[in-house]
């Protein structure tokens, strides 16, 4: 390991990896960052749960009917004889007094006498009765779902509640005992307000059950967002990413490359100023990363298909030839070969598949591309560097010193014929050391590491190229190509990681 760092410049070269550094004092907020990382790549679940708890209680709001209650009081004292000072507030007359108000008795003869069509049980959840410790006052309510019937059935019930205090503490309760002393208590129930109710409903609350509601949605959503997190066994940085492939991560290519899926390595660099700047962040670790210990064979592979490998080998071959380099890049990805998308080339020509097999010359088999740039000039921007192809204004032609030539997979093998029976160890060797020995670069665009013919390739490459593409490879592939590298005894790997976040796009001007 070599680490160098002076107190001015921004940057440290550790493991052949040329990275930015990152200042002790934001360490602290480390896990706050990682915290806000999930919460912004689940910011669609949380919306989405939020957006539903708010529907769905919108909807039970709007098929809710509205209940109006009415409110009174009535006041309870006692006395031992009729005409007596009576005795309020005591707590165990109160408690006596509510037990008669919520019995069937008085629910039913209120059915009764207003002709309700329901029963007692329901009547009496309807009904609510409290008072105060020391106080004389029985404040009674009623709900409805009409707001004249709230304020008549709580006069009934006032009536009835009257009646059977009457019946069971009034004036003549003190005649039932021959002697006096041990008289009955007089028991008296008077209304101080008449019933009353609301004009507004007290249920629903729209606004009440829809605030609750969403924050009982956004805070399901963020538990539900974390647990989907913690269950996510996909790479989601670039700190999973080193940790499970055991290899440091050299570049970062950004997510939603424009151009089309189709689209050649010149039109997406064309479309993507981004891309160009990513690739060339690949290109300069390396090339100036310790460049005598890396080697000139690359091969670029990855743990799973459609990671975004092809991609990367075609981007990284063109970048390489207009630095100046003399570039081969050979597509050994015999079983599902893209490399000649990204040229523009047929793939039904001579290629690896005729060459390993000895049909088909080397040399005659490579397929030159044109690695010229040119300089348009914008009326807003000024004068800047595109990529050949772009529509643009030219100004002048300057052609690059490096040349890119092309190795396709060539023609079907078909069925009966293994890959693994044409890319073996010799051959590999053999095609190495020739390209070795006349160009600067050769670029293998390998297929996956768990393909059997990968396993050649890996051992006999200068370095590995690992591609993984961010919210898709997962933990077990990941594990399972270190292993497979560790296996092969390959230690000279690196990671490239795929749909990451965009670079910023520097420009001439």
């Amino acid at each position: 390991m070599r680490s160098t760092y002076n107190g001015k410049q921004p940057f440290r070269v550790q493991d052949s990896v040329i990275e930015p550094t990152i200042p002790s004092s934001r360490a602290g907020t480390s896990a706050l960052n990682q915290y806000l990382a999930v919460l912004n790549r689940q910011a669609w679940l949380i919306l989405l749960v939020t957006g539903v708890t708010i529907a769905i209680a919108a909807a039970l709001t709007l098929r809710k009917d509205p209940v109006y209650r009415a409110t009174m009081t009535m006041g309870i004292s006692q006395s031992t004889a009729p005409g007596q000072p009576g005795v309020f507030g005591d707590t165990e007359l109160m408690q006596t007094a509510t037990s008669m108000l919520h019995s069937q008795i008085v629910a039913g003869r209120v059915i009764s006498a207003l002709n309700l069509n329901t029963t007692p049980t329901r009547f009496l959840r309807r009904l609510h009765s409290s008072f105060a410790p020391g106080s004389p006052v029985l404040n009674i309510s009623f709900d409805s779902g009409s707001k004249r019937s709230a304020a008549a059935v709580l006069t009934e019930v006032g009536t009835v509640f009257d009646q059977r205090v009457e019946e069971l503490y009034g004036d003549t309760a003190s005649s039932t005992s021959p002697n006096q002393n041990n008289a009955l208590p007089v028991v008296d129930a008077k209304v101080f307000d008449h019933p009353v109710t609301a004009s507004k409903p007290i249920s629903p609350r729209p606004v009440r059950t829809l605030a609750f509601a969403g924050v009982l949605g956004l805070a399901f959503g963020i538990a539900l967002a974390f647990l989907r997190e913690g269950l996510d066994e996909r790479i989601r940085s670039r700190a999973d990413a080193e940790e499970w492939l055991g290899a440091p991560v050299i570049a970062t290519l950004p997510r939603r490359l424009r151009g089309g899926k189709r689209a050649t390595v010149v039109q997406a660099r064309a479309a993507n100023p981004a891309l160009i700047a990513s690739v060339e962040v690949l290109r300069a670790n390396l090339l100036y990363a310790q460049p005598l210990e890396l080697g000139r064979s690359l091969l670029v592979t990855s743990p799973m298909p459609s990671e975004g490998k092809s991609l990367v080998a075609a981007n990284l071959a063109y970048a390489l030839a207009t630095s100046g380099e003399d570039v081969v890049c050979v597509d050994v990805d015999l079983r599902r070969p893209s490399l000649h998308r990204y040229f523009g080339l047929d793939r039904d020509v001579n290629g690896v598949s005729e060459v390993f097999m000895g049909r088909a010359d080397l040399e005659d088999s490579l397929r030159e591309i044109s690695v010229t740039e040119a300089v348009s000039r914008s009326a807003v921007d000024g004068p800047q560097l595109v990529a050949h192809g772009q529509a643009a204004t030219q100004i002048g032609v300057e052609s690059s010193d490096g040349r890119l030539r092309v190795l396709t997979a060539g023609a079907r093998t078909g069925p009966s014929r293994d890959p693994g029976t044409i890319v073996n160890g010799d051959r590999i060797q053999d095609i190495i050391d020739q390209l070795r020995s006349e160009t600067d670069f050769v670029v293998f665009d390998g297929p996956p590491l768990f393909v059997a013919e990968a396993f050649p390739l890996a051992i006999k490459a200068d370095r590995v190229l690992i591609v993984a593409r961010q919210g898709r490879t997962t933990r077990e592939k990941a594990r399972s190509a270190q292993s497979t590298l560790s296996g092969l005894g390959v230690t000279n790997a690196s990671v490239v990681l795929t749909d990451a976040a965009a670079i910023d796009d520097y420009r001439y001007r």
